[in-house]
């Protein structure tokens, strides 16, 4: 206030430490305010103010000094940079700052960010020189600010980097090895988390509680050979300075002791269908499995008892006999381990049977008694080869051919009334003790003769026929008897006739009756049959003379017009015919020479009697009976027909 308000000037004047105070010349020094730029030393500073004219009022401002503190040297932040899923940092530091107001005067404040974009307090305590971070599960951006008298300062900032978790640390592997076995250890599941960048430790222990850091640095893991029970684990890594680590489970590893195999027996020999015989012991886990090796092949069984006895049909080569030697090739246990500790051998001498072998062929049944055998030879290096007889006198070889494959046998048992024989012959071949047994079953049959028999009246005996065919003559009958040899098994026998009119009674029996025989020859062949031979035959011829009276006629008909006896009227005497009828009333009757009944004819169908003389009698079945000088009475009847009722 003061002075010419219309006339006002102002000089600002500076100086620093001792200096002489000097005009502030740069603009807006001649201003009422004085806006100085960026200091970088304390400085004094006064204003002068003139007003009037000539600056005949003059004024000087009281002195402000504007001190300058230096900046505060902020070194940079320090600590972990990456950390793993739930892991608490180490304390973030820097070097104590300078500058500002001094030693003594710094307020430090910790910030904390997930985006270094937007800034809070950290959480804990977070107003020291130090911070000491909570554990982490996510990344975080870190800075500290300083504050000094005028100055504050704010860090560059730290970012923490949070990996997830490791995952799928699992081992797994065989939980029990043989001994000396080297079992791989490996990763039941994928490995994940962490940087996705992973090293591995393994460690092993004796006895599950104090492990060893192991050579190996792979996923999985080759262990040396293991001679007692073992526990294993796996260190994974991942991530700067392996901040992720996780140990896999405990994996206990058994070891089985090996199985130990003794093989024993004596040496002997056998015949090549016979068992041979093994005594196995074995030690470890049942069930066992085993290959023994004979010199030829290997054999392989199984044993559920420490104890075996191992029976089993020899190998064979060509030769007439071969040496097997036994050893144990291989031995498993239950617990699949294999044995190393095999001791025990023995030899079997093998001797072949003399095959191919058999008695060979022959037919189901021989015609005659000779035959010749057709067995199969033995092999040249068996022993001994010959047909038995088995103490049948009536089989006979020619001198010694009872040694010859193909020998010729004859059967002097045969005769008349033994037209067979069954016996039996054995063809025998061995090599050494090795014996081979055929039977052959040999039938003989007689060839078959067919003769027939003829009685004799005066002797009152049959004979053999020494002809054929045989005739024989019967009289006034239509039934024979007719007579051959009996029949001895296995022959069989029948009678046949071309006349289909004939019956036979029992056409297999060697005697039969025959039936409806016709006058004149009747001829029958009788066929005598086997198996072996095939057939032969002879023939009987039955020849009929006597009476045939015939079964009807019909008066009138022009062609059978009168009952007629074929053969009467070669009867030597009278003859008597009566006929009767269905009531049993005679109602025509003749007496007198056979020639001469009936004009030669017969009877014409008329009554002859007194109450119907001369009448033609009507149609019915009507009853005769008529007798002769030469044959037993004989009856019938007669049907009647007639053609004009």
């Amino acid at each position: 206030t003061g002075g010419d308000p219309k006339v006002i000037r102002y000089r600002w004047e500076m100086k620093k430490g001792s200096t002489s105070w000097d005009s502030i010349r740069t603009y807006p020094a001649t201003n009422r305010n004085y806006m100085g730029g960026a200091m970088t030393d304390s400085t004094w500073y006064r204003r002068w103010v003139f007003s009037g004219i000539g600056d005949a009022c003059q004024n000087v401002s009281n002195l402000l000094a504007v001190n300058v503190q230096p900046n505060i040297n902020h070194a940079a932040v320090y600590g972990d940079t990456t950390l793993c899923f739930g892991q608490n940092p180490n304390i973030l530091t820097a070097q104590y700052p300078q500058g500002g107001a001094g030693t003594g005067t710094y307020v430090f404040t910790w910030q904390t960010s997930a985006d270094s974009l937007s800034w809070n307090n950290a959480p804990g305590i977070f107003n020291q020189y130090q911070y000491d971070p909570d554990t982490l599960h996510s990344s975080r951006y870190f800075r500290r600010r300083i504050q000094s008298g005028a100055c504050d300062s704010i860090s560059s900032s730290i970012v923490i980097s949070v990996l997830p978790s490791l995952m799928g640390n699992s081992i797994t592997a065989r939980d029990s090895v043989c001994y000396n076995d080297s079992p791989v250890i490996q990763s039941m599941y994928a490995v994940k988390g962490g940087s996705g960048t992973y090293t591995y430790d393994w460690v092993s222990s004796p006895d599950g509680s104090a492990f060893f850091l192991l050579n190996e640095h792979q996923p999985s893991h080759s262990a040396d050979t293991l001679h007692a029970v073992t526990w294993f684990r796996r260190i994974v890594k991942s991530g700067a300075y392996d901040c992720c680590r996780d140990t896999s489970n405990s994996f206990e590893i058994n070891v089985f002791q090996l199985p130990v195999a003794v093989l024993s027996g004596s040496d002997r020999s056998i015949c090549s269908d016979n068992n041979d015989t093994l005594d196995l012991a074995f030690t470890g886990k049942s069930p066992w499995y085993f290959s023994i090796d004979n010199g030829l092949r290997a054999i392989s069984d199984s044993s559920a008892a420490p104890h075996k006895r191992f029976v089993f049909l020899p190998d064979t080569t060509s030769d007439a006999s071969n040496v097997l030697n036994y050893s144990l090739a291989m031995v498993t246990d239950g617990n699949n381990c294999k044995a190393t500790d095999m001791s025990g051998s023995l030899h079997t001498t093998v001797y072949r049977y003399p095959r191919p072998f058999s008695a060979g062929d022959v037919p189901a049944a021989i015609c005659g008694n000779t035959q010749q055998l057709e067995a199969i030879a033995a092999p040249s290096w068996a022993t001994y080869a010959y047909w038995d007889r088995a103490g049948d006198t009536s089989m006979l070889f020619a001198g010694s051919d009872s040694v010859l494959f193909n020998a010729v046998v004859t059967n002097k048992s045969l005769s008349a009334l033994h037209t067979a024989d069954s016996t039996k012959l054995y063809w025998i071949a061995a090599n050494w003790k090795c014996k081979l047994t055929d039977s052959l079953t040999l039938v003989f049959q007689k060839i078959p003769q067919a003769r027939m028999l003829v009685y004799s009246r005066e002797s009152n005996s049959y004979s053999i026929a020494s002809d054929s065919p045989k005739d024989t003559s019967i009289y006034n009958s239509r039934t024979a008897n007719i007579y051959t040899l009996p029949v001895v098994p296995p022959d069989t026998g029948w009678w046949t006739t071309e006349n289909a009119e004939i019956r036979i009674s029992s056409p297999g029996h060697y005697s039969t009756e025959v039936e409806n025989l016709s006058d004149g020859p009747n001829e029958f062949v009788w066929t005598l049959w086997n198996e072996a031979c095939g057939a032969d035959t002879a023939t009987f011829r039955v020849n009929v003379k006597g009476l045939h009276p015939w079964k009807g006629f019909s008066p009138g008909s022009g062609i059978n017009d009168y009952f007629w006896v074929e053969g009467i009227e070669l009867e030597p005497g009278n003859i008597s015919v009566v006929i009767m009828a269905s009531s049993g009333k005679v109602v025509y009757k003749y007496e007198g020479p056979g020639s001469e009944w009936g004009g030669g004819k017969g009877w014409d169908g008329r009554g002859n009697r007194i109450d119907n003389n001369g009448q033609n009698l009507p149609e019915d079945t009507y009853y005769y009976i008529i007798r002769t000088t030469t044959t037993k009475p004989f009856t019938g009847y007669i049907l009647l027909r007639r053609t004009n009722k």
